[in-house]
């Protein structure tokens, strides 16, 4: 038996932030008893769009302080950051096979819904993958699902990042030999 928890693409911008960290994963707790599947992670809660599903995570970054994840959050959100007000958004293809977005965002208070602007990228990502076409999972450049040059865990990427050339894009690229030593264990 499978089980999921379903949540509209237009309940994203009025759920607040406390309703999806204790009350989910009481539902997620009680879901794993009545369907008698032993998952650990946020994949079976699913957003629903007009044209599907898409497995939605949202996780608090407990990046303690000191630590690269710590330093990373830093850079982005600025020194005086408190990790636990960074939380992750990453959206997935139904069956979590293609990581369609990785997005982080700082919010003050978990009484609030996630941020505008954070919706508003889901929403288009979504959009755009319905189109054909996807984020590089590195430089998030949009490319046709056609182009993807390679994959990485679910990772999806463009010809520049896979093969690590130059061009006119901010990844870090070289995916193509970081996968090919990847032993998959």
């Amino acid at each position: 038996m499978k089980g999921a928890i379903i949540v509209g693409l237009s309940e994203l911008s009025t759920l607040r932030i406390f309703e999806f960290e204790t009350p989910m994963k009481e539902k997620l707790t009680a879901l794993k008893v009545i369907t008698g599947n032993r998952f650990d992670n946020q994949q079976h809660v699913l957003i629903e769009s007009s044209r599907g599903h898409y497995a939605f995570g949202l996780y608090r970054n407990q990046g303690l302080y000191g630590s690269e994840k710590y330093k990373s959050l830093q850079e982005k959100f600025g020194k005086s950051v408190e990790p636990g007000k960074v939380y992750e958004v990453t959206i997935w293809d139904a069956v979590g096979w293609i990581t369609l977005l990785t997005i982080e965002f700082k919010i003050e208070d978990h009484n609030k819904p996630i941020p505008g602007e954070t919706v508003a990228k889901i929403k288009d990502t979504i959009g755009l993958y319905e189109q054909g076409k996807v984020h590089c999972s590195d430089c998030d450049r949009v490319i046709d699902r056609v182009d993807i040059a390679g994959r990485y865990f679910a990772g999806m990427f463009c010809a520049e990042c896979w093969n690590g050339t130059a061009g006119q894009h901010k990844g870090k690229g070289g995916w193509r030999e970081i996968e090919k030593n990847e032993t998959y264990d």
